[in-house]
């Protein structure tokens, strides 16, 4: 019924006792569903159950929903701009909402433990990224590709070893943040970007690298204590404004090298060490 109907369904209502949601519902698309009603009672949508549902404008999660399977809102281009995820959600699958061109302002729940590789690659018109302090793990690519993307907020500590905002590639990386707000997370201490065991350079895995030159200002939250090396190893050429908490204690190695715009920073009372070339090459200071 869905198939022969794909093109002329505008809406759908689910019952309430329903749990399951199955994949392939819309596999090949629908241009008129606009609406859908979910039960309380569901738990789980399908693999590429509402993929490339081009109309599709409004919908509500519903509180106790788990799992959303891959694909499962790929290409739905008019998606509503601040959806509201319940914190029940623990998993969202890969590509799961790719593509998804009316996206704008996303809030991770605090309940999800795991985001797919490309789940939000290419969501061209979200600008505002909040990851709560969460462990979470991230796949690859899962925001890649988010032209628009201009502010974000994340734990300090989060997973950078799958590229989860893009690689050095212009069509996958996302490349136009401007403001970084970092909270705690679940140690306080920023990764390294560079190895020290066996000198792998990572920094290119990172937001930092993706958006380098468009990056204005970097605040890190009370309670975090070490920033990285190499966190702006290869310059930010519009970084103008860094905030330091007053529990930092470390700067690492390059970790604003060659931020050519910064013109001073306040650092804080309790911070104990500077790394080697922490802020080489920042010629703005005074």
């Amino acid at each position: 019924l869905e198939y022969a109907s794909r093109n002329s369904i505008k809406s759908i209502d689910f019952e309430d006792g329903i749990t399951h949601v199955g994949n392939y519902l819309f596999y090949y698309g629908s241009t008129t569903l606009n609406q859908i009603n979910l039960p309380n009672s569901l738990q789980t949508i399908g693999s590429y159950a509402f993929n490339d549902c081009t109309a599709l404008s409004s919908i509500d999660f519903n509180e106790g929903l788990v799992s959303l399977g891959d694909h499962a809102f790929e290409g739905c281009k008019s998606f509503p701009a601040l959806p509201e995820f319940p914190d029940s959600l623990t998993t969202v699958g890969g590509y799961a909402f790719a593509d998804c061109d009316g996206l704008q302002e996303l809030t991770i729940p605090t309940g999800v433990t795991s985001i797919g590789n490309y789940a939000f690659f290419g969501c061209d018109n979200l600008r505002e990224l909040t990851i709560p302090n969460i462990k979470l793990t991230i796949g690859s690519y899962a925001f890649g590709n988010c032209k628009g993307l201009r502010t974000v907020t994340l734990p300090v500590d989060y997973d950078t070893t799958g590229n989860p905002f893009g690689s050095n590639y212009t069509n996958e990386r996302t490349d136009g943040v401007t403001h970084i707000y970092y909270t705690v997370g679940q140690t306080g201490v920023m990764t390294d970007r560079v190895s020290a065991s066996n000198n792998t350079l990572s920094a290119n895995r990172t937001l930092e690298y993706a958006s380098k030159d468009s990056i204005q200002s970097i605040s890190f939250a009370e309670g975090i204590t070490h920033i990285g090396n190499c966190l702006l190893y290869y310059g930010g050429t519009a970084l103008t404004e860094v905030n330091l908490p007053d529990s930092l204690q470390t700067i690492g190695s390059y970790a604003f090298k060659d931020c050519t715009a910064l013109t001073g920073i306040k650092l804080n009372e309790g911070l104990v060490s500077l790394g080697d070339h922490a802020f080489d090459g920042c010629i703005g200071f005074a």
